[in-house]
């Protein structure tokens, strides 16, 4: 049920990442430069722009990113709670 309601969810047409960066609050975004659930241009000049969102691209070809570099993950996490804390 939770799978296809997150499914069903990201199938929306939506701009997610326009509402990320009209969101006001710090985002970051992190995606692997090859791999399943790329950015399009649209998506990644969108965020790029805007100024609450850090775009993390991880290179390479990754398709679970918690799973395949988990050490890049967790840097990504601890520097967003250590800029968070500032």
């Amino acid at each position: 049920m939770v799978c296809r309601e997150y499914l069903d969810y990201i199938a929306e047409d939506r701009d997610f990442a326009a509402e990320l960066a009209k969101s006001g609050h710090p985002v970051w975004v992190v995606h692997a430069e090859k791999g399943d659930g790329g950015l399009t241009d649209s998506e990644r000049a969108t965020l790029h722009a805007a100024p609450n969102v850090a775009l993390v691209t991880i290179p390479g070809s990754v398709f679970l990113l918690p799973d395949e570099v988990p050490d890049q993950i967790a840097a990504v996490i601890a520097t967003a709670l250590s800029t968070a804390r500032a």
